[in-house]
């Protein structure tokens, strides 16, 4: 946690006023970005995809959570004539990068993917740079996504509790938060980019209060640090969802197989940015709940899709 500081102040540099957002939608994309005229640095945040929640159906094990993307951020120095080279990762797990073609070597950061894991909860994704000789790495900071949480199952009765989504890394810390398990009569919440699900709500962000069955809190921001978010209640048949910012998603309740009058029943909350969204039985579709941009689904549930942000 010693580079928050250093993250948010930065030595005391002043803050950047313009902002890019590349995401994609689901399926990612690469791009190439044109530095602006009288730029000289610019401030990037780079997430990869969060994993898919596994796809098990009662009778058989429950459904586990999948990790939340990777993060790295970096202040490359440019001129007016570079360009970046941006790819944003693809649902599920897609690995997102950002480079400068004219700086030797290519000076790429990477964030990985979450992972998907029908056995437990899937792993978090990581962060990873490679500086050109020269560059300085003051500014530079990576974290791991949170863990997926793992289901459970009673076979007497065919109950299932699913585990939540892990949430993206961020500035907060060196991991993100993990996705709650599945607890006695419930499923697990998603993770906060703060801390983790608690046990079925949704984690909240760092700073954020938890548990709580609201979603309009922060959802303005600017800068990363900025973001908040509460986590999400559990409910049933629906969890509540995360906040605004990036609460991770309430859990839903264990569950039987849903029934024809009601499909979907027992399903997760879905997670605000970067937070993982909450587990729930659903069939893996439309009506499924969804995490927030690089956060982990919930089991049985998507993915976010990557997301890089320029400040310049």
């Amino acid at each position: 946690m010693s580079n928050i500081t250093q993250f948010f102040g930065f030595g005391g540099v002043e803050r950047k006023k313009n902002r890019k957002i590349f995401h994609g939608g689901v399926a990612g994309g690469t791009y190439t970005w044109g530095v602006p005229p009288d730029t000289t640095e610019v401030e990037v945040h780079c997430w990869g995809a969060g994993g898919d929640g596994s796809g098990n159906s009662p009778p058989s094990p429950a459904n586990n959570g999948g990790g939340g993307g990777g993060y790295v951020t970096h202040v490359f120095p440019v001129s007016s004539s570079d360009r970046l080279l941006i790819t944003v990762g693809s649902s599920p797990g897609g690995t997102s990068s950002v480079s400068v073609p004219t700086q030797s070597p290519i000076s790429p950061i990477s964030a990985t993917g979450g992972s998907t894991n029908p056995s437990g909860g899937g792993v978090g994704g990581s962060g990873s740079y490679t500086i050109a000789p020269g560059i300085s790495t003051s500014r530079t900071f990576s974290s791991s996504g949170g863990d997926g949480g793992t289901g459970t199952f009673n076979p007497t009765i065919g109950s299932a509790g699913h585990g939540g989504g892990g949430s993206a890394g961020s500035p907060f810390g060196s991991k993100g938060g993990n996705g709650g398990p599945a607890g006695s009569d419930s499923s697990g919440g998603g993770g906060g980019i703060g801390g983790p699900a608690i046990p079925t709500h949704g984690g909240g962000t760092l700073g954020s209060k938890m548990g709580k069955d609201l979603n309009a809190d922060s959802g303005d921001w600017f800068y990363v640090d900025e973001i908040l978010g509460y986590g999400g209640a559990d409910a049933n048949p629906i969890g509540g969802d995360g906040g605004a910012g990036a609460g991770g998603g309430g859990a839903g309740p264990r569950s039987s197989p849903p029934t024809t009058f009601f499909p979907y029943s027992y399903r997760g909350g879905d997670g605000g940015f970067l937070g993982g969204s909450g587990g729930g039985y659903t069939s893996l579709n439309s009506a499924s709940p969804r995490a927030g941009l690089a956060g982990g689904g919930g089991g049985n549930s998507y993915g976010g899709a990557g997301v890089v942000i320029i400040y310049w």
